[in-house]
């Protein structure tokens, strides 16, 4: 049974429809692509149509892109340089037949369905919530070479198609709309009845080809002359500036847009194709597919084994109105599950409401919604400075003051209040989520829900498992983490859970550095350079150096000596440094963000040079080290869960793959060296984990 059903209607207009047997989704595989050219090629010669519409069998999808396995597989560049070549053979074939071709887009359309519609004659899209078009290669370390680098700019302008195929970003149908992408825009429900109708008009007017959207004088000045060298290289400059050079694939993008761009198409077609060649037999290529594997794996999971019982979420309640509070009630509010946010005064819940709306107002901005509908959002939370309104919640999460004592206080009022199956969720980044179940009255319904900030931003949450908490409950709370958006991963009740176990010693380390005389900003650009999204020094602003240390002391309490904070981080409390919120810490944020140079002298420290080398080894091998001490100790159930929590809750340079996966890279026999060596160097906080030290003997790999 083939991939592809045509359907010939009474008016001469064919519907072919790609519904691909035993998959969710379509996507081209080398035996599709050829199905696809004998298709086509059987289309060419036909005089009994008039035109031809190409439409998904498929629930919100149209093509999801090239099959992922294929693309893993290629371990040769002539492999994927012939690959390339053979699918912009193909998909040209659409434009040689005589009658027009309409990319009927209802779902999602990435990678190379994008790239197929590119080559129609015309492109539609439906009002679908899941129409979504967009080039996301980028993200795992390739380029689109079937044409959307080439045929993309023609379309909608080198600006535009530079930040779509350079972030990877989608775009919906009223967006494509606006941006020319597409040539018209129907109801989901109506959506074929409008496609025909748009066909037999443009067959009655005789309109063989859709035309590009119109410039305005300027724009035409800036990518249609010479002059567009300025737009390349202010694009390679912020690639450069975002990444340090660390991914190949956005470089190559834009050098290969520029080979092509106002020259014969065919020659930026010869520039793809070799550029996939180079690119897809990169690590970082390879590790940037593993991340999508494991991203897609967290799909289909359920957080449990077997059948739990998944209850449906649909009323919530929130308690604190604070940065994190008002951030998950905008999650809540942003799924359209309305939710009541309590504080106990009318400031807090001001400003908690305000922050809220500021994240809206931000979309409203860059175009991503319309006012009314932001305003909807916004009216799905109620702010309260009671616990009216929470008798009713499927689901509350607490993100109140970090202290044990407070959170017991608050969990025995809401015992009053509270429904017996409410799921009362714990947002706290440290404290024991089985000590707080103890003071719940339903302690299996009781579950920790560590978000990560700015919550709106950051895709991990830490699904928390106490002694007691059901399957039902980690089932629930772990589908509707996905369905907020996020990345779950379940962890062991543990101190500092996964990702701040592992964070706080890297913490440590810098602050440690920056006591021995190295710069601040040496430490931050090292660790730039070597991928974090964010210097150490200048993440502990952002913490704030209070929570920061009140983080670090249950750990230290918890683990001992190699988790031992620097006495210097009181010294900043007692001073009134706490960071970006108060504007003076590390850094100053008064204005133009800069090193605060007074802190060498509040701390007494003197600066010295230091080997960014050594920098490196300190910082990343304590990291690994503490890694793999929580998958020894089963704070996680694989590998793989350890590097998702990292990538996704730190920024952990997705292009090294993860901690442990970057520790495979180095061979964990030259990790284990490497260990021992800062150990006598600098102390037994660098002791190698027992499973490291087994492993490394051994020769094993995490992987």
């Amino acid at each position: 049974m083939g991939a592809f059903k045509t359907e010939l209607k009474e008016s001469k207009i064919l519907k072919i429809v790609f519904d691909l047997p035993g998959e969710k989704v379509n996507k081209f595989s080398t035996s599709v692509m050829e199905e696809l050219e004998v298709l086509l090629k059987g289309l060419i010669n036909r005089d009994d149509i008039k035109g031809a519409y190409l439409i998904s069998g498929k629930k919100d999808i149209f093509i999801a892109g090239a099959d992922i396995d294929e693309i893993n597989a290629i371990k040769d560049r002539e492999e994927a340089y012939q690959k390339a070549k053979r699918g912009i053979e193909i998909f040209s074939l659409i434009e040689k037949l005589p009658f027009p071709f309409v990319a009927a887009i209802d779902g999602a359309c990435l990678g190379g369905g994008s790239e197929i519609a590119l080559f129609c004659h015309f492109r539609v899209a439906s009002d679908n919530k899941a129409t979504r078009i967009g080039f996301p290669e980028v993200n795992l370390g390739i380029l689109p070479a079937w044409g959307g680098t080439q045929k993309l700019p023609r379309l909608i302008g080198l600006s535009q198609a530079l930040d779509m195929i350079l972030t990877g970003r989608t775009v919906d149908g009223k967006r494509a709309l606006r941006m020319g992408l597409v040539d018209a825009l129907y109801p989901h429900q109506v959506f074929e009845d409008f496609v025909e109708k748009f066909l037999e008009d443009i067959i009655r007017k005789g309109i063989k080809k859709a035309k590009p959207k119109k410039k305005g004088l300027i724009l035409k000045i800036i990518e249609d002359t010479p002059l567009n060298f300025i737009v390349f290289s202010k694009a390679k400059k912020q690639v450069l500036e975002r990444t340090y050079g660390n991914y190949p694939a956005p470089l190559a993008i834009i050098e290969s847009m520029k080979n092509g761009y106002r020259r014969k198409i065919e020659k930026g077609f010869e520039s793809d194709a070799k550029k996939l060649g180079e690119l897809i037999t990169t690590d970082v290529s390879k590790n940037l597919i593993s991340i999508f594997y494991l991203t897609e794996a967290i799909k289909k999971e359920k957080g449990v084994k077997g059948e739990p019982k998944i209850k449906e979420i649909k009323r919530a309640g929130v308690v604190g109105a604070g940065i994190m509070g008002s951030g998950i009630a905008y999650a809540f509010s942003s799924i359209d599950i309305p939710v009541r946010m309590r504080d106990v005064n009318t400031t807090a819940l001001s400003i908690g409401m305000k922050s809220i709306a500021s994240i809206y107002n931000d979309s409203v901005k860059k175009k991503r919604m319309k006012e009314n509908e932001a305003y909807q959002k916004i009216s799905w939370v109620s702010p309260s400075i009671d616990l009216s309104g929470f008798s009713t919640a499927d689901i509350v999460v607490e993100a109140v003051f970090e202290d044990m004592n407070v959170k017991k206080s608050l969990i025995s009022e809401l015992n009053n209040i509270l429904k017996d199956d409410c799921i009362l969720a714990s947002n706290t980044s440290s404290l024991s989520i089985s000590e707080m179940q103890s003071s719940y009255k339903v302690p299996e319904n009781f579950v920790g829900l560590h978000f990560f900030n700015p919550v709106h931003r950051m895709p991990l949450v830490e699904v928390v498992r106490g002694e007691k908490t059901s399957d039902d409950t980690v089932a629930t709370v772990f589908a509707l983490s996905k369905k907020l958006g996020k990345t779950p991963i379940v962890v062991k009740d543990e101190r500092g859970f996964l990702v701040n176990r592992i964070l706080m010693p890297y913490l440590n380390e810098a602050v440690i550095i920056l006591e021995e005389g190295c710069p601040i900003e040496i430490i931050d650009s090292s660790m730039k350079k070597f991928g974090m999204p964010m210097g150490p020094i200048r993440l502990l602003d952002e913490v704030g150096i209070d929570v920061a240390s009140k983080v670090a002391i249950i750990l230290y309490n918890a683990f001992g000596e190699r988790m031992k904070p620097s006495s210097k981080m009181e010294k900043m409390i007692e001073s009134k440094l706490l960071g970006k919120k108060t504007g003076r810490g590390f850094y100053l944020f008064n204005g133009k963000e800069r090193v605060n140079e007074e802190i060498y002298k509040i701390l007494g420290i003197e600066k010295r040079t230091f080997s960014v080398e050594d920098i490196l080894k300190r910082m990343t091998m304590v990291m690994i080290n503490e890694a793999s001490r929580c998958l020894e100790e089963g704070i996680v159930d694989s590998p793989s869960s350890v590097d998702i929590g990292m990538i996704f809750g730190t920024g952990f340079p997705p292009f090294r793959g993860g901690v442990l996966r970057y520790a495979d890279s180095l061979g964990l026999e030259n990790v284990l060296k490497e260990l021992e060596d800062l150990r006598n160097k600098y102390g037994l906080r660098f002791t190698p984990s027992s499973l490291l030290e087994k492993m490394g003997r051994e020769g094993k790999k995490f992987y």
